[in-house]
Order: C-alpha cells, then structure tokens, then sequence
C-alpha cells in the first residue's frame, strides 16, 4: 500500500498509538496487521499516519461494529477502510454512520458476484447522512431509495427529507409497474422452466417479470431490462425452491465462431438484497447455464 502523504501528526493527541492504551482501537491494529502487516513498518504509531486528522477522528469516535461489513469483507483491506474513512469526512460526517448502510451498500458495490466489491460512491454518502438524521429506516426504504437516485440520475442533496425522498422513489416505482404491467412476453429462451434438484428455474420473460423479480428479491433488476435487447443480449431466470424465490440468475450471450446463435455464459447470480450465492446454489446455477447453452434439457 502507498502511504498517504499527510504527514505525521505531531500535535495530535492519537499521534501515539498503543493497542493498551486505546483499548476500544485493538481491533484496528488486528485488521492492519491482519491485511497489510507492511503498514506496520512504523509500529504503532505509524497507523495513524495514513489517514488525515479529520479522517483520525472519525475512527476514534466510531466503534468497530460501525466497520464490521467492511472488515468482513474479504474483498477489502485497511486501504479501503482509509479510503472510506476519508470520503466520510469530505461529506460532512464526523463519526461513522451505522453498519446497516455500509452492509447494504457493500453489496450493492459488486459488478457481478465474481468480482471484488467496492467500497461507496458519492452519492451513497449524501444518502446516508440523510437517513442517519432518521430515528429509524427500514432495509426495503434503503434499498428503494438508493436504486431510484441511481436509475434516475436524481441529483440528491442533504437537505432533501427521508420522508420526500422515500415518497419520490415509490411514486416511481408505481409508475413503471403500471407502464408494464400489461406487458406481453417479448424476449426469446431456448426454454421457460427446468427443474434441478428440486429447484425450479422460471424464465422471466417480460419487462413485468423482471419487476416482480426484483420487489420479490428487493433488487435492482428491473433497470437492467435493456440488457435483454442489446447486441449481446442477457436473459434471466428466477430460481425457486418450492413456492420461495431463492435468486436471480442472469445468462449473456457471447458471440461465437462455431455457433450462429452464440454461447450461453453466467454473468450474474444474486440473493436477496442482491447477497452472494452460496457455492452449492453457484454449482446449481453453472449445471443449469451448461445445459442451456448446449440445449441439453434432460436434467
């Protein structure tokens, strides 16, 4: 890790750094020398050194269950826990907001469920320092709210209320589940439902599909509707066990040399919340992908 030039802070009273004096910090000195032990060339004094002053701050007056996503993250490291520390503070807050933002955000943050996560973007803070002035925010209104600002490429700003931000995102919401409600199947599968062991995997064939699929699962997946037209196109699939909705399973096609029609592959597999699979439904999910591909139903 590039150490961030701030300088060393010589009146500050965290300059001198001990686990046994800063008892409630041990646990970052366990997370630096647990993901970056190089970082710890200095001792520990020299932890401080990498965040600004105001950034030192916001991590000595914040707990670790405020960091606990982040630090669970095998994804991220004490580099981002700076980073994230900092855009903290270029945003107005002066300690940590709670864990359930940086949760939800954190996965959110993850392109596909097979590449590294990424810690918050702009936006996302000027989010959370509205929600935090709320005596209580519910996970679905996190959720609602975050997906519409970026679909919408709604400029949000902190003297927004929750309350007039929640409300503009379900009146959004409610207009496009009118516009296609009525829908008619438009988009093409070599087949609408396979069952493997014992889970079912249901086409979702129309605009209205996709936005049942995504309330259900409190997901995103509606503004990837395009995707199901594009040169490449994707398509996707709800697994289910029994009556209960398991994940969201997205194929794309590539073009191939061999096939006219192109090669089926996985591109994306998500939980509710848009959580990460567990390695058997992963197993499930690449037997079924194969099996498509090739037009091989016969599971």
């Amino acid at each position: 890790m590039t150490r961030v030039n701030r300088g060393h802070f010589d009146s500050n009273p965290f300059s001198s750094f001990s686990p046994k004096q800063h008892g409630d910090l041990q646990w970052l000195f366990r997370y630096v020398k647990h993901t970056q032990p190089q970082c710890l060339d200095m001792g520990f004094d020299g932890i401080p050194s990498y965040f600004s002053r105001p950034a030192w701050r916001v991590v000595c007056r914040s707990s670790r269950k405020d960091f606990l996503p982040l630090i669970r993250n095998t994804d991220l490291s004490f580099k981002d826990l700076v980073e994230y520390c900092e855009r903290l503070v270029l945003f107005g807050f002066r300690s940590a907001p709670t864990s359930q933002f940086l949760a939800l955000l954190l996965d959110q943050m993850r392109l596909y469920f097979d590449r590294p996560c990424r810690i918050p973007e702009e936006q996302d803070y000027l989010i959370m320092r509205i929600a935090a002035r709320e005596p209580k925010v519910t996970q679905r209104d996190m959720f609602k709210i975050f997906n519409w600002a970026a679909e919408t490429r709604t400029e949000v700003r902190t003297c927004h209320r929750w309350s007039g931000l929640r409300k503009r995102a379900n009146q959004h919401f409610h207009q496009q589940r009118v516009r296609y409600a009525l829908s008619r199947p438009q988009w093409e599968f070599n087949l609408t439902s396979a069952l493997i062991d014992g889970y079912d995997f249901v086409a979702l064939s129309t605009p209205a599909d996709l936005w049942e699929e995504g309330e259900a699962m409190r997901s995103c997946l509606f503004k990837l509707r395009n995707f199901c037209d594009a040169p490449n196109p994707s398509r996707f699939f709800s697994i289910r066990y029994g009556s209960k909705r398991v994940a969201t399973l997205e194929l794309v096609s590539l073009p191939s040399v061999h096939q006219l029609s192109g090669t089926w592959m996985l591109q994306d597999l998500r939980r509710s919340f848009n959580r990460l699979p567990s390695p058997q439904l992963t197993s499930l999910a690449l037997k079924f992908t194969a099996a498509y591909d090739q037009r091989n139903f016969h599971f």
